[in-house]
This record gives C-alpha cells, sequence and structure tokens, in this order.
C-alpha cells in the first residue's frame, strides 16, 4: 500500500508540480512589437511590458529592447515570483537604453519573492514613487538609473522606496538625481524591513518643493503610527553636489536616520560638497539604535559634517569630516557614542579626501561587500580586494545626471556633470572630481592613466636631463624602486636630447 501511494505522490508531482528544473523562458519587449506575439524572440517580441509579464512564470526573464516606453501598460508590477534555483529576471538588452518615462510608478515589486530587475532607466515621474518594493524577500536590483523620478512637489517623495515587510534586498551600482524627498530610502511603514543592503549608489538632490524633511540614502525609523527599519548596510554610497530648492524646510542630510532606527551601518561611504538648506554631510540618527560607521568622508557640507541626536550607541571609526560650513562633529542630546581614529579638523593636511595620511581618517580605495552578495551571505559585509576607482558606471552616471531637466534655476552639469579637463590631463569623471577635490591631480592608480610625466623627470618640464639622470641612476643602485630596464630607458632618452 505505501508503495503504491509513494507512486501516486511521484505522479503527481511530475504532472503539476513546481517548475524547478524545468527550464526557463524568456519573452521579449519592443515598441515595435504586439501583444499577440508568443513574446519568445526578440524577432517577435511583446509591444508592451506588461503584455509580457502576463505570459510569463516563475523563473522566467524578460528583455525589454531599447526605447521609451509610457503609460501604465508598460509599468513593471504582477511580477512572478522566482525560487532559490532560478529568479524571475526583468532587464534592459542595454544598460539605460530601455527608458521607462512619464509614469506614476514605474516598478512596483510587491509580494514577490526571488526576483532580480537589471539596466532600466526611469525619468519624469509624476507622482511620488518611482520604485517600491513592499512585502518581498530575496530581491536584488542591478544598475537600474532614475533622474526626476517624482513629482517636483511631491510631498512624501520617495524615489526608491523599500517597506513594509521587504526583507533581504540588494540593491546595487543605481543611482538618482533630480527631485525627491528621500532618495533611497528603508521604511518600515505597517511592517518592519529588514536585511536591507544598498552597495555604490549614487545620489544628488536638484530639488522639491514641499516642506517635509530630505536625504539622499535614509534609514526611516519608527514614528507615529510607522514601524521603523532595522539591519540597513550603505556600502560605498555617494551623495554629492545637493543644491536645489527646499522651501524651507532641512536636508537632513546625503544620509540622515531619522526617528529610531536599529542596526545601520556605513561602509566607505562619501557626503562631498552638499549646500542644499541645512544639509549635513551624515546625520547618523535620531534616538537610533546600534549605528555603526568606518571609512567614510564627510566633506564641504552646508551645515555638520558627522552628526547624531540622542540615543545610541553609535560607533565612529576612521571617518574623515573637514571643511563643513557649521562643524565637523555634532552631538545633541544624550547619546552613548564611541570615536576612534577619526580625522575631524579643517587642519587637515590631506592630498586627496579619500586617502587618510596616517591611522586617523577615512581610506576610501577598495569595494565593500562582494559583488551581488544579500544580507548574511558570505562577503557581504566584508572589505574586498576589488579596486572601487574608477568608479562603476561613472560615465553613465554623469550623462544621465548632466542631462537638462525642467527643474527651474537647475544647473545638471554641475559638480562632477562640468564638462572639461580634470588636473590628471583627461575628461572629468566622478572619480576625478572625488579625488581632485583639494586640487591634487588624480593618482594613476585611481583613474586609471599612465602618468604623464617620466618618474625620471623630477621637475616635470617634460625633459630628462644630467642631474635628474644622475639621481634617478642612484635609486637605482639604492634599490630605491628604480629597475635598471627603466634607467636604460631614461638614459636613451636622454642621449637623444632628454625631450620625451
Amino acid at each position: 500500500m505505501r508503495k503504491i501511494i509513494l507512486f501516486l505522490l511521484v505522479a503527481y508531482i511530475s504532472v503539476v508540480g513546481s517548475r524547478e528544473g524545468a527550464e526557463a523562458t524568456e519573452y521579449y519587449v519592443a515598441n515595435n512589437g504586439s501583444d499577440l506575439n508568443p513574446c519568445t524572440s526578440k524577432y517577435s517580441p511583446c509591444k508592451t511590458i506588461q503584455g509580457a509579464i502576463g505570459k510569463m512564470s516563475g523563473g522566467d526573464s524578460l528583455t525589454i529592447g531599447d526605447g521609451t516606453y509610457t503609460g501604465t501598460s508598460n509599468m513593471i508590477h504582477s511580477i512572478p515570483s522566482g525560487s532559490p534555483s532560478g529568479y524571475t529576471i526583468i532587464s534592459a538588452e542595454n544598460d539605460g537604453e530601455a527608458i521607462l518615462s512619464g509614469q506614476t510608478q514605474s516598478v512596483t515589486i510587491d509580494g514577490v519573492d526571488y526576483f532580480q530587475l537589471e539596466g532600466i532607466r526611469i525619468k519624469n515621474g509624476t507622482a511620488s514613487h518611482a520604485v517600491v518594493i513592499t512585502d518581498s524577500e530575496y530581491i536584488k536590483v542591478f544598475r537600474v538609473t532614475i533622474k526626476n523620478g517624482i513629482n517636483l512637489a511631491a510631498r512624501y517623495g520617495n524615489v526608491f522606496e523599500v517597506t513594509d515587510g521587504a526583507r533581504y534586498v540588494l540593491v546595487e551600482d543605481c543611482s538618482i538625481s533630480g527631485a525627491m524627498r528621500y532618495g533611497f530610502v528603508s521604511y518600515g511603514g505597517n511592517e518592519e524591513s529588514r536585511y536591507i543592503l544598498f552597495r555604490r549608489c549614487v545620489t544628488r538632490f536638484d530639488g522639491n518643493t514641499e516642506r517635509e524633511p530630505k536625504a539622499g540614502f535614509a534609514a526611516y525609523g519608527a514614528a507615529s503610527g510607522i514601524v521603523g527599519t532595522r539591519d540597513v548596510l550603505f556600502q560605498n554610497c555617494i551623495g554629492l553636489d545637493y543644491l536645489g530648492d527646499t522651501d524651507g524646510a532641512a536636508m537632513i542630510g546625503a544620509f540622515g536616520n531619522p526617528h529610531s532606527p536599529e542596526n545601520i551601518y556605513f561602509q566607505g561611504c562619501i557626503s562631498l560638497n552638499n549646500k542644499a538648506a541645512g544639509a549635513n554631510g551624515m546625520f547618523l540618527g535620531e534616538n537610533a539604535r546600534y549605528v555603526a560607521a568606518e571609512h567614510s568622508v564627510a566633506w564641504d557640507n552646508k551645515e555638520t559634517g558627522i552628526a547624531v541626536r540622542d540615543g545610541g550607541p553609535y560607533s565612529i571609526s576612521q571617518c574623515t569630516s573637514s571643511m563643513n560650513d557649521n562643524s565637523n562633529y555634532g552631538v545633541w542630546g544624550n547619546a552613548n557614542i564611541s570615536l576612534s581614529n577619526n580625522l575631524f579638523t579643517d587642519s587637515h593636511g590631506l592630498q586627496h579626501i579619500t586617502r587618510a595620511n596616517s591611522v586617523d581618517g577615512a581610506t576610501i580605495e577598495k569595494q565593500y561587500g562582494v559583488s551581488g552578495t544579500l544580507w548574511g551571505e558570505p562577503g557581504y559585509n566584508q572589505l574586498t580586494s576589488d579596486d572601487l576607482w574608477p568608479f562603476p558606471y561613472q560615465d553613465r552616471i554623469k550623462h544621465e545626471f548632466a542631462e537638462d531637466d525642467s527643474i527651474p534655476g537647475n544647473n545638471a552639469s554641475r559638480g562632477f556633470c562640468a564638462e572639461g579637463i580634470g588636473l590628471y590631463g583627461g575628461n572629468i569623471t566622478l572619480t576625478s572630481y572625488i579625488w581632485e577635490y583639494l586640487g591634487n591631480p588624480c593618482p594613476p592608480e585611481i583613474c586609471d592613466y599612465a602618468p604623464p610625466y617620466h618618474q625620471a623627470d623630477t621637475n616635470q618640464d617634460s625633459v630628462i636631463n644630467m642631474p635628474e639622470l644622475i639621481a634617478f641612476i642612484a635609486r637605482w643602485k639604492t634599490g630605491d624602486g628604480v629597475t635598471k630596464q627603466e634607467v636604460e630607458g631614461a638614459r636613451n632618452i636622454w642621449f637623444s636630447g632628454g625631450v620625451y
């Protein structure tokens, strides 16, 4: 009898069981398609995103072709959940070329597990949110960029919101510019959100005419009628060049943790040149609990560089805060704080804001967190050996941030988005802007270029003269980082007249 039951059970599972192990189907969308097509080939695509999603099952993938997609039929929602062995995936065919524009809420990930979104661009949103993740787990968002994702006058305009019980969410290599109240925010709402990770994301505030406080990155704690968030990690995130209308409301800062979030961490983050009214660099918490910042920089902000208000414990270690308009470090109320090896002074002696001269201050040269890892996975919170600079996808970020928009008085080509040549000899980039902020050329190993001068040419006049050659030979003889081959090369240049 047990054998008969087992046989029937196996037969049932084989007929109507899960899709795990079944081959996933690939779907395609293009502006020249039709929703009557099977949509399983790029040569017979669907016309609308919803037309394709309606055909998908868990674990399938959808590729969105180049072009601009508008209207409710092209918003991303009602996504089927994947599984641990096969994520459901929606991606742009080419990063930044699949554009969702003029929509009320371009992406809604609600009640979905094991889903991955890649490469799309969102612009000119008409309401209060561009991307919302609610009641979902094991979500990965890669290389999504947003420009003016909300209405300029949206009072509660959270551009990218993780809320209402979302867990194990990774947001990696994404960016937001333009209008915002909060840019990237983890928010409890009706149910506690946890295990949220923002990695290598960039924000720039250009304006919001409503009266609510604002921040580029936020972990929002419990407030009246709102459940807080906890377990949020920001890694190598950058908020810079904030400038715009805040309608008199205080900009909390590039990084701000309002109310009482818990277990919030910052690793290798940067707040730079934020001059919007009230902008602090990093406001680590208001009655927050268990907040830690390490190897992070707050430089040249409107108000205080690194600040806390009540609560704790707070741990601030090997951080740099300098040249902020009000103060470099501030504490309001009664806060439990631990400080170690920080550099909080305008007399800093640094060549670059992201490279400490001693044991005090921040050095930000490597990536925090193994790319693609969720909270709790191996290496998710570790300093890796992977170079952070040149900053990933910086050309796309600059191009999209610099695009003209409709915000009154906004110069979208300011700061790192300006045209021109950096001190290192190449185009101004996000990397060169940060590393050259103190007026010194970006190091070759950071901006990825060959040094413009021969190392024997100590006065950098593009000529190797006799004293320089003799000094160079002496360095080789004493083992001072010069090889015989390099000496022979310098000698040959000198023999040919010294000019190179």
